[in-house]
C-alpha cells in the first residue's frame, strides 16, 4: 500500500525518492524501465506535475518534481507506483512489495539550488558506481538536459531554461556545469544495468492506462 504524501505548497520544487522495499531491486529488465517511464508520464500529465529530473536506479528512483496543485504530487506518486506494481505482478509474477519508503525534500534556495539538485540526481548512477559519467547511464533525464536526446517525460523549470538563451546555449552550459572526478565511484559496478535501446513506444497501455 502507497505511504501517505501531505504537500502543501504548490507549483514548488520537490526532491522525491522512492525507494524499493527492503533495498530490493524494483526493475529487473530493460523493459521495466521503460515501463516505469510511461507510467511516469502517465502519472504526472493526470497529477498536473512537472517532471524536471529523474533517475531510475535499480533500487530505487530520484525525482525532481513541480505539482500544480496541493495534492498533486500524491496522487501521481499513487498513480505511478500502483500502475507499475500491476505491471511487475503480470510480467514477474512479483507478490512481494515493490515500494518501501518515500522521502520528499523541498529546496530553500533559488535557481542555484534547484540545478544543484538537477545534478545530484542525475549524478545518482555514478555516485552508486554504475556508470562513469552521468551521459553513460541511459535512465535518466541527463541527455535530454546536456545533449537534446528525446525524452517526453521531462518538462524543464525556468531556472534551466534560462541558462542559454537557445537549446544548444542551454545544453553546453549544463554540461560545462558538470564535475565527475573518479572518486565518485564505488564498489558496486558489478550490477549490469539494461541499456537504453528498447523500442520507444513499448505497449504498456494496459498498465499505464489503467483505473487510478
Amino acid at each position: 500500500m502507497p505511504h501517505a504524501i501531505s504537500v502543501r505548497a504548490t507549483e514548488e520544487p520537490r526532491y522525491v525518492i522512492q525507494r524499493a522495499k527492503h533495498e530490493s531491486s524494483c526493475f529487473l529488465v530493460g523493459d521495466d524501465y521503460l515501463v516505469y517511464l510511461d507510467c511516469l508520464k502517465e502519472g504526472a500529465g493526470r497529477s498536473r506535475c512537472a517532471i524536471h529530473a529523474y533517475a531510475l536506479m535499480p533500487d530505487a528512483v530520484h525525482l525532481l518534481a513541480s505539482p500544480e496543485s496541493e495534492d498533486g504530487l500524491a496522487m501521481m506518486m499513487r498513480c505511478v507506483g500502483g500502475h507499475y506494481i500491476e505491471y511487475a505482478k503480470y510480467i514477474h509474477q512479483r507478490n512481494d512489495p515493490v515500494w518501501g519508503k518515500w522521502s520528499i525534500s523541498g529546496l530553500n534556495g533559488g535557481a542555484r539550488d534547484l540545478l544543484t539538485c538537477y545534478r545530484r540526481i542525475e549524478l545518482q548512477p555514478v555516485t552508486a558506481g554504475l556508470a562513469a559519467s552521468a551521459g553513460e547511464y541511459p535512465w535518466s533525464s541527463y541527455r535530454w538536459h546536456a545533449d537534446g536526446s528525446e525524452d517526453p517525460v521531462v518538462r524543464d523549470h525556468r531556472a534551466y531554461l534560462k541558462l542559454g538563451a537557445n537549446d544548444a546555449e542551454r545544453r553546453a552550459a549544463y554540461r560545462a556545469s558538470f564535475c565527475e572526478p573518479s572518486e565518485r565511484l564505488s564498489g558496486n559496478r558489478h550490477v549490469t544495468v539494461p541499456q537504453r535501446n528498447l523500442p520507444s513506444d513499448f505497449p504498456i497501455g494496459v498498465f499505464a492506462g489503467a483505473k487510478a
